[in-house]
């Protein structure tokens, strides 16, 4: 996990299954990050490797 100076805290969990998941923590929410992505979308986040200062990386 990773934390900026705004007490985000980016990183990623596994499941029962043994599937990766992206989340982003902050205000005392959690949140997966495949959530923020369009529906349609090809893509899945895995893993959150950093967040910078300003909340993004």
């Amino acid at each position: 996990m990773y934390e900026n100076n705004r007490q985000q805290i980016a990183g990623f969990w596994i499941d029962q299954t043994g599937n990766s998941h992206a989340f982003l923590w902050e205000h005392g929410t959690y949140t997966d990050l495949n959530t923020r992505i369009p529906k349609d979308s090809d893509l899945y986040l895995k893993k959150a490797l950093s967040i910078n200062n300003s909340g993004r990386r």
